[in-house]
């Protein structure tokens, strides 16, 4: 209780009270008025002006410059580092080679999770193990380029790890096909192998690790007992994500049309690349030119002329003529040495027959007065024909393109520039917005994965829901997919995670709210469109996004990658990606000699590290699934892939999947000429809406 002081104790401690001190008092709380008032005048002219959004803005770009030594000094430290660490390895394990493409999925990777990307075709016809192992060593592993060098060396190198690092240890002569395409049972737990155990017969290969000592890949042949008619097997193929980056053929099972409709996520630059192209193409036909009459190669005598102009035109096309040599030529691995581009400009140098002691000559006589006078005039008259010509070879440059391509370069480099000056504001609120305090013990998964499938949909009935509701077929998967794991996490007793989509067409995220609990899949699906919509005005995230996969290891050491990618996995635990291949977008494909029907791809999640709850089941919300909606042909299907220890029941939200889609198309009263499957989950509530992130165009992180 406050405590009253009688009348005169008050009179006499206001009396002795120091002159300065009550003059302080006043100060402040003149000082704290004025703040208030101060506060409120900002606001208001906040409100009418948007005043302090652009000084935000203005803060993040200049924070982001500032920003910018730092970067190049870490990049600096970091190569030095590597270098040093890569003499090291060198002396102490001379037989290993030191994988030299540091990733970001790398970084994360452990030795009880390491990223196996699945893939999982279905075949028509009679399984023949040694037909097919014949096909892949001559199509696949024996295969050479023009020039007689293996397409895939690392096919026959076994991956192993020193110092947390991997290494690559080759031994072609320890290959054996036979321990790499093998023929998997007929039955499984006493049943024979059919279509109602093939995904828990799949998954159980998955969760088992890859052979040791050997190179990280294997093909496992699964034959299907469907009849004598018609004669079926599986072929799952298991490889490190360090061989699916190098193999241009996984990475085309990403291609293909998904649904994006007309407009991507990114918009694409359409008028700026047609400027740049002609331009490109301008400046390719005046170096040629330049060549022609300059180049001694070319049969000219441009070197008894000693004129500086003509001696630096010289010099740039020995030093272009060397690079693209090296380029094309060498490893590279072997980049980094100074004698491969000493090596080359000698010879370059000596196809022009210019020695160092002809190129001093001729430097000494260049220097004369009435030869820099010679040269001082030409460029002048250079510089004034470059000043008179160049609006006009633009104009004539756009002029020869669509008439209103100006235009369209016009708006499309303001809309960039406006992308690049708040794309710093919308990454930082997106990095520091709603940030779960991490947990101070961590506990890691048991890096043994676990596959799941969903019945096959058409892509008719998905057109037809996007058609009815205004909105892409990929929005429509999306919703569906974001109210399955919904319906999964809210059953565990859960918040539902925050999530990754990947389309085709770039390489980074944007984020999308999960549905919310009372929802339904056409507000959803909304709410998707809304987003996707923003993203689309907006794709500041999807751009830092994709430099961020692509450049975080070139700044940045291993430990703080690893740090880095354990906080945002546990933000963004689920992804979602898509693969449409082109060749089964008629429905068939040859491969091997056999018809090839259907393909599933699964990309290993990224997450290693969740929180260590008293609860178990806590540990859902930090791990890792990865989703991959995939598109064959006519039918569309979702697959997943997550930790074994912490998804117990994976084949729930496939399920879910299809019954929110179908629910969809009940609601817009759109026919389905497809069957719901027995085993379909209803539609539950979730709990809390989190974050979803998108990313596009990746194998593997």
């Amino acid at each position: 209780m406050p405590v009253h002081l009688p009348q005169s104790t008050r009179v006499h401690s206001f009396i002795f009270t120091p002159v300065k001190r009550r003059r302080r008092e006043r100060r402040s709380s003149l000082l704290l008025e004025m703040a208030a008032r101060g506060e409120w005048a900002v606001r208001a002219a906040e409100e009418k002006t948007g005043i302090g959004k652009l000084a935000m803005h203005v803060l993040a770009v200049a924070a982001t410059f500032a920003l910018i030594p730092f970067l190049l000094i870490s990049a600096i430290g970091v190569a030095v580092f590597r270098r040093l660490l890569r003499w090291l390895m060198a002396q102490f394990f001379p037989d290993l080679e030191m994988d030299l493409s540091p990733s970001v999925r790398a970084a994360s990777d452990t030795m009880r999770n390491q990223a196996m990307v699945a893939v999982l075709a279905h075949f028509r016809g009679t399984c023949d193990l040694d037909f097919v192992k014949g096909k892949i060593l001559e199509e696949v592993v024996e295969r050479r380029d023009e020039d007689g060098k293996q397409l895939f060396p690392k096919l026959k190198t076994v991956l192993t790890i020193k110092w947390h690092m991997y290494m690559w240890l080759h031994k072609p002569e320890a290959f054996n096909i036979d321990n790499h395409v093998v023929l998997g049972s007929r039955h499984f737990r006493g049943r024979p192998l059919s279509e109602g155990n093939i995904q828990d017969y799949v998954s159980d290969i998955v969760s088992k690790g890859m052979p040791p000592n050997a190179p990280p890949w294997q093909v496992v042949l699964i034959p299907v007992s469907g009849g004598a008619n018609s004669p079926s097997f599986y072929a799952l193929l298991r490889l490190h994500h360090l061989l699916a980056n190098e193999n241009a053929a996984l990475r085309d099972l990403l291609a293909g049309d998904w649904g994006w409709g007309d407009r991507p996520v990114v918009p694409r630059a359409h008028a700026t690349a047609s400027i740049f192209n002609a331009a490109a193409t301008s400046l390719r036909s005046a170096w040629q030119r330049l060549r022609a009459e300059k180049d001694p190669v070319a049969g000219n005598k441009s070197l008894h002329m000693p004129l500086l102009d003509t001696l630096a035109v010289v010099l740039l096309i020995i030093v272009t003529d060397s690079v693209y040599a090296v380029l094309k030529t060498e490893p590279w691995i072997k980049l980094h040495q100074p004698k491969v581009w000493l090596h080359s400009l000698r010879v370059q140098a000596d196809r022009r027959d210019l020695t160092l002691r002809k190129f001093l000559n001729l430097t000494f006589q260049a220097c004369f007065p009435t030869h820099l006078l010679v040269v001082g005039v030409r460029l002048l008259f250079a510089s004034v024909r470059l000043f008179l010509q160049g609006p006009l070879l633009l104009l004539q440059l756009v002029r020869d393109q669509k008439s209103n391509l100006l235009g369209e370069f016009i708006r499309e480099a303001l809309f960039w520039m406006r992308v690049a000056f708040e794309a710093p504001l919308v990454v930082l609120k997106e990095l520091f917005a709603n940030v779960r305090k991490p947990a101070r013990a961590h506990q890691s998964l048991c890096g043994r994965k676990l596959v799941s499938w969903s019945e096959p949909v058409s892509f008719q009935l998905v057109e037809r829901v996007a058609l009815a509701s205004d909105s892409t077929p990929a929005e429509v998967l999306l919703a569906s997919a974001l109210n399955a794991l919904r319906d999964y996490f809210h059953r565990q007793g859960l918040m539902a995670p925050c999530t990754s989509v990947q389309p085709p067409g770039a390489s980074g995220v944007f984020v999308l709210p999960p549905p919310l609990a009372a929802q339904s899949g056409l507000a959803s699906l909304r709410e998707v469109k809304r987003h996707v919509e923003a993203t689309r005005r907006q794709p500041a995230l999807v751009i830092a996004s994709a430099w961020f996969k692509k450049y975080l290891t070139t700044f940045m050491p291993s430990p703080l990658v690893t740090v880095a990618l354990n906080c945002l996995t546990r933000r963004y635990a689920a992804t979602i990606m898509t693969c449409a291949p082109e060749v089964l977008r008629s429905g068939q494909a040859s491969l091997w000699g056999y018809r090839m029907d259907n393909v599933l791809l699964w990309r290993p999640p990224q997450a290693n590290i969740s929180k260590c709850r008293a609860n178990i089941k806590e540990l859902m919300i930090s791990a890792g699934v990865s989703l991959c909606v995939v598109r064959s042909g006519e039918n569309v299907r979702l697959a997943m892939m997550a930790d074994q220890g912490t998804w117990p029941h994976q084949a729930a939200l496939p399920a879910s999947f299809l019954a929110h889609l179908k629910e969809m198309a009940a609601s817009l009263r759109v026919q389905s000429r497809n069957s719901t499957p027995r085993n379909s989950p209803p539609p539950a509530p979730a709990t809390i809406p989190a974050l979803l992130r998108l990313e596009e165009e990746s194998l593997v992180d």
